[in-house]
């Protein structure tokens, strides 16, 4: 492992064209046999391997000699080094703090190293592993109300344990921040054309940058996950309506609290559910942990929308880049889009937006 000295901080990173790279390079092109000798050679493991899907990284489920179950990441030349420093960080602080939600553990390398280095011909690849965390991902499990509540508990509880965390790379650009949204309107102008939908997302940018952006700055700036999706989020075979894990941290941000409950109901809200039943569930479950003030509760609506505008800005820019990869990038986009124009359906909802889609 590098250093710590040769850990770059966020004002080292290039800011926009930086975070548009990030997200345009492919995964590393590592084989399951490969994995294996990596895990061995670095982590003195002899394991079954089996690829994960993965948007930037490759990932390996690890089933070692010892039958634990890890997951061997092997990470995109594009990750700054701090982003991998974070991560890892991230959660020796929640094993610290006895997160009420499961959480991955970072595995040391052989020689005690939070990742290493793997050389291959001309080519070199950061390596990391940690435990694999078991349970049936949300996304293959109905959606109900008492889950969709799940999601407000979990995300309360996941700021809440991330309040104390700190870390200079959480400052940088990455266009999955929400209070980035304004560096994705050129991607959207590309990609989006003259369906009712489209042109609402491309109004809803004047609308983000005059009024929503200004009040989210003036709120308290906190860590946290940035991507409580159904796929990073999993239940119990015991108990589908309780979130029992979480996983995958390389999202992080500050941002106020309600950005994590905003990007948690994103996910949360389905078409077969009464919309704003589901929202009462999703604040209900955040307000059991902590509650809202009304600055927040006014603000929620509008990043459920910004994030439903970043799902489907980035990943249909994305897919057309790499269209090897489309089906994995696509994955939740039709939900995206399924959900943002059945909200605009809704009187509550449309009526906040009309003078921005009609100008």
């Amino acid at each position: 492992m590098p250093a710590k000295n040769d850990v770059v901080s966020y004002s080292e990173i290039g800011e926009d064209e930086g975070a548009k790279q990030f997200l345009m390079q492919a995964p590393p092109t590592v084989d399951n046999q490969q994995a294996a000798n990596i895990a061995q050679q670095y982590y003195d493991v002899v394991a079954q391997v089996k690829s994960l899907a993965g948007e930037r990284d490759k990932n390996f489920l690890l089933k070692t000699d010892q039958n634990h179950l890890w997951v061997l990441k092997i990470i995109s030349q594009s990750e700054q080094l701090a982003e991998i420093d974070v991560q890892v960080q991230v959660l020796k602080h929640l094993q610290k703090q006895a997160c009420k939600v499961k959480t991955p553990v970072a595995i040391a390398s052989k020689t005690g190293n939070d990742w290493e280095c793997y050389q291959q011909g001309e080519q070199a690849w950061n390596v990391r592993a940690y435990t694999f965390l078991e349970g049936i991902p949300v996304n293959q499990v109905a959606m109900t109300y008492e889950l969709q509540r799940a999601f407000g508990v979990t995300a309360a509880n996941i700021s809440t344990a991330l309040q104390t965390f700190e870390h200079p790379i959480l400052e940088r650009v990455i266009l999955w921040d929400v209070m980035r949204l304004s560096h994705l309107e050129s991607w959207a102008q590309e990609v989006l054309g003259v369906e009712t939908l489209d042109v609402f997302i491309l109004s809803f940018f004047k609308h983000f940058n005059a009024v929503v952006l200004p009040k989210l700055q003036q709120l308290p700036q906190y860590a946290i996950h940035g991507d409580l999706s159904q796929s990073n989020l999993v239940v119990s075979a015991d108990n589908e309506c309780a979130i029992d894990g979480v996983l995958d941290f390389g999202d992080m941000v500050k941002a106020p609290r309600v950005v994590e409950l905003g990007i948690a109901a994103s996910y949360a809200l389905d078409t077969n559910l009464e919309m704003q039943t589901s929202l009462q569930q999703i604040v209900a479950g955040f307000e059991s942990v902590c509650s809202l003030d009304d600055v927040e509760k006014d603000l929620l609506m509008d990043v459920i929308v910004a994030r439903l505008v970043q799902r489907i800005v980035i990943t249909t820019w994305r897919a057309q880049r790499f269209p090897e990869n489309a089906e994995y990038i696509l994955r939740g986009t039709a939900h995206a889009k399924a959900v943002l124009a059945a909200l605009l359906q809704h009187e509550f909802v449309a009526s906040r937006y009309a003078s921005e889609s009609t100008s």
